[in-house]
Formats: structure tokens, C-alpha cells, sequence
């Protein structure tokens, strides 16, 4: 082989290793002691959006490659409408996040009422567990529910982008680990077992 043989196959290899699932490709065909735990440091440091992400910049690349193809067209409309059938199996939540809002009016009026002299601290307790349980952790389809109104009011998301990315992340993770029959030891309370 020459050189101008091999380079662009370097150069492409380069390439696939910029990426994190890439690169744990190539090193699942060629394994090494010496980049094994980078690489799957690699892995945890992706968003687990990634691959969707990929998904969309090669729509953009083969749109503007290959406007006229049908077969691009029909792959790109299937890719789009597999995404907006996902997505919509996703709840919003918004009779969550109104509960919410409902109990905390409730609870304020019940204190005053309370202070006119009518003892309802019963129902007050009551209340306010509800409604500290549903503050403890917000669904990340309430957050995306708050990402999405957000950004159609021309808000800063940043603080909610990076709360929903950890939240898919730990989501992702934690179904990784059912499925595989390894739970947490959080979740469990025991040791974790394959």
C-alpha cells in the first residue's frame, strides 16, 4: 500500500476516535489495558442525547448533499417522525405542577383562616406533606414542561438544561442497571448484585 492509500483510513480513524462511542468501538475490536478506563470515562461524560444529537447532524449533512433524493427524504421523514412519536409518549405534567400550585394556595389559605381563629392544623399537616412530597423531586417531564415554556418566553434555560441532563443521565443510568439486574445500592439498600 502507499501512503495516500493509508492516510485518509488514518485520518477517518482519527475521526471515529474524537467521538466517546467511537472510540469505545475501536477499542472493543482492539483492546488495551493502557486507555480502557479513559475510554469508558469517555462514556460517562456524554450526554445520553448523543446519538439522537448524531442523528440530527447527519439529516442536515445528507439535506444538504442529497436535497433532491427521494431516498433521502423518506429516511429523513421516518427519522423525524420517529422522534415526534417518542416525544409525545412523554407526558407533560401539568396537572402536576397545577397540584402543586393548588396545594400551596390551599395551605395559605388554611393559615389564614387559622389565624381568625379557626384551627384546622390537621389539615394544614396534611398539606403541607403533600405538598413537600411532590417538592421533593419534580418529574423531568415537569422540567422539560418548564424548559419548553421557558424558551417561549425567551428565558435563560441554562440552569434547567443542566438540571434535565442530569436527571435523563441518572434516568438512563439507573434503567441500564435494572435491565442488567444490577441495582443500586441506594435503591435497594443492599449490597448490588449481577
Amino acid at each position: 500500500m502507499w501512503w495516500w492509500q493509508v492516510y485518509p483510513v488514518q485520518q477517518q480513524l482519527l475521526q471515529v476516535n474524537d467521538t466517546a462511542q467511537g472510540a469505545a468501538t475501536v477499542w472493543m475490536a482492539s483492546p488495551e489495558l493502557e486507555n480502557y478506563e479513559r475510554r469508558l470515562q469517555q462514556l460517562l461524560d456524554t450526554s445520553p442525547v448523543q446519538p439522537l444529537e448524531t442523528g440530527m447532524q447527519m439529516m442536515r449533512v445528507a439535506d444538504s448533499r442529497w436535497p433532491e433524493s427521494l431516498q433521502q427524504q423518506q429516511a429523513s421523514t421516518q427519522w423525524n417522525e420517529a422522534l415526534k412519536t417518542r416525544a409525545q409518549s412523554s407526558p407533560q405534567l401539568r396537572g402536576w405542577l397545577q397540584t402543586r400550585q393548588d396545594l400551596h394556595a390551599f395551605a395559605d389559605l388554611v393559615m389564614q383562616r387559622e389565624k381568625e381563629g379557626l384551627t384546622l392544623s390537621y389539615i394544614k399537616n396534611v398539606i403541607w406533606q403533600a405538598e413537600r412530597g411532590l417538592g421533593q423531586e419534580t418529574p423531568v417531564e415537569s422540567l422539560l414542561t418548564q424548559y419548553q415554556d421557558a424558551r417561549a418566553q425567551k428565558q435563560n434555560t441554562d440552569a434547567l438544561e443542566k438540571q434535565i441532563n442530569e436527571r435523563l443521565e441518572g434516568v438512563l443510568s439507573r434503567w441500564l442497571l435494572l435491565k442488567n439486574n444490577v441495582m443500586p445500592e441506594a435503591a435497594t439498600g443492599t449490597t448490588a448484585e449481577k
